[in-house]
């Protein structure tokens, strides 16, 4: 929780802004108020703390010179019963009250210079702040020593404070320190000045009283010795007079100790200021509009495809006969395309297909073509048979040869069984008349008939099927496309024509 609170000091200003960053919003607001109070709080504490401190300074004092007054008394009363004194004359008692008026100056000069001592002790030691500054308090509040002394104090009470809260390393701790360092080195140099024009006070005083008692030398020695106990007895009575005029100066004092700092704004819900929505929606977007184009980048330089006929045009001099529609897996199952959806797009690509080859091929009696493809998978079974089946409704005797050794499919796209024998059978010389045995027949939908070779493999006998095949080899001898040369030993292979015998 600490390190989401924060506090700022605005330039130019004795300000503290405080924020705590929560996701729950009442939490924070009542956190930061319990912060304020505890901070009012401790500024509070320190102030009656050093208010109670001097009460009890001034006790001890008090009750010194109260010993010191019963004492002086006591003295001057047993004087006059001894010596049988009743009154002073009326001489005798102006040079009593002007030699006391001096006597109690001097005294609280004294006194000054010994707080003086003590406090400039106090600074040097650099005793624990816990303790309050001796005696000073007691000589008054105006001028810079008193005020300073109050300041002294406070600080350092803040900081040890300080040290429980933060490292050493911490700039406001130094800060602290280096204040409190500052406000001593004044301390000291206003101290020496301040003894020194108390000293000359004093050199003053004394000078005034030793007037008064040469010219008080023709009073005769018993009125002497009455004055001299008189002058004590009111030296003490005004000490302990002044002494209970600080008390209750300083317990007035203490009912109108109030905080040195007020609440300017009171903690409130600011909105939400993490995560940034609109920042993260703006990153995202960047970031994919960023992936977009190192995709569209890498798929321009090394995924490039033929997207149309017109591309392929452009890139091949090989004509075009026409464009298959894409076809799902599911409707490549079972049976001919054409004839199950005979009114489809790819239905009808297949019939401009078959046109096409017609007028491409125009004074062949015998035409053989080669369906082969690049890699396995990309739609030569589904080709070759759709084509086979296009060309069988037009009435023409259509023969269609697998030549795809590694996953021939044919026989169950025309709902076929598995062949016993194939076209292996016959190029490797396995038995006579076998021809026969590898065609089959299959039975389309209108009762056209498809014969069918199912097998075939790279051999020097191959010429034996020169017949059938009319020119597939030479076709896919020369066989190119953009820069692929292929031989490959597979694919399908038919044709179509009037004849209906074969011969070797």
């Amino acid at each position: 929780m600490r390190e989401n609170i924060s506090v700022e000091n605005p330039d130019y200003t004795n300000i503290l802004e405080l924020s705590l960053n929560d996701i729950i919003p009442e939490r924070a607001v009542l956190i930061l108020d319990s912060l304020n109070q505890e901070y009012f709080y401790s500024k509070l504490k320190s102030k009656i703390e050093l208010n109670d401190k001097t009460i009890d300074y001034i006790d001890r004092q008090l009750n010194e010179i109260s010993v010191l007054l019963n004492a002086s008394v006591d003295t001057l009363q047993m004087y006059k019963q001894r010596k049988s004194i009743v009154n002073l004359t009326w001489e005798e008692g102006d040079f009593l009250g002007k030699i006391g008026s001096y006597d109690q100056e001097r005294s609280v000069a004294q006194m000054q210079i010994q707080s003086l001592n003590d406090l400039e002790k106090y600074i040097i030691d650099d005793k624990d702040p816990q303790f309050l500054p001796p005696s000073i308090f007691i000589t008054g509040k105006e001028g810079f020593i008193p005020k300073a002394a109050t300041e002294l104090y406070t600080k350092q009470i803040e900081l040890n404070r300080l040290y429980y809260l933060v490292t050493d390393a911490n700039p406001g701790l130094q800060e602290h320190v280096n204040t409190i360092k500052k406000l001593k080195q004044d301390l000291l140099v206003n101290i020496s000045n301040e003894r020194k024009a108390t000293t000359l006070k004093i050199d003053n005083i004394n000078g005034q009283i030793a007037k008064y008692i040469s010219e008080a030398k023709s009073i005769p020695q018993k009125q002497q010795d009455i004055l001299g106990f008189q002058r004590k007895l009111d030296v003490n009575e005004s000490i302990y007079n002044f002494l209970l005029e600080k008390k209750a100066n300083t317990r007035i004092a203490k009912a109108s100790i109030v905080p040195d700092a007020t609440i300017i704004e009171a903690p409130r819900n600011t909105g939400e200021v993490s995560p940034d929505r609109m920042g993260l929606q703006r990153n995202f977007l960047s970031a994919g509009f960023a992936i977009s184009l190192i995709i569209i980048l890498l798929r321009t330089l090394f995924f490039t495809k033929i997207k149309s006929i017109e591309h392929l045009k452009e890139l091949s001099d090989i004509p075009a006969i026409g464009v298959i529609p894409f076809v799902k897996k599911a409707d490549e199952e079972d049976g001919a395309f054409v004839d199950m959806q005979p009114n489809s797009l790819a239905a009808e690509a297949f019939r401009n297909i078959r046109t096409n080859l017609q007028y491409a091929s125009v004074g062949y009696d015998q035409k053989t073509f080669l369906v082969t493809s690049f890699l396995p998978g990309e739609g030569k079974t589904f080709t070759s048979v759709n084509l086979a089946t296009t060309l069988a409704k037009t009435g023409k005797r259509t023969l269609i040869m697998e030549l795809d050794l590694h996953k021939p499919r044919v026989y169950k796209n025309l709902g076929l069984p598995a062949p016993s024998n194939g076209i292996t059978t016959f190029i490797t010389n396995q038995g006579e008349g076998v021809i026969e045995d590898i065609i089959k027949s299959s039975v389309i939908p209108n009762k056209k008939t498809i014969n069918f070779v199912q097998e075939i493999k790279e051999s020097n006998n191959i010429s034996n099927l020169l017949f059938i095949l009319n020119g597939v080899r030479n076709i896919g001898k020369r066989y190119y496309y953009k820069g692929y040369g292929y031989s490959y030993g597979y694919g399908y292979g038919y044709g179509y024509g009037k004849g209906s015998s074969y011969t070797k």
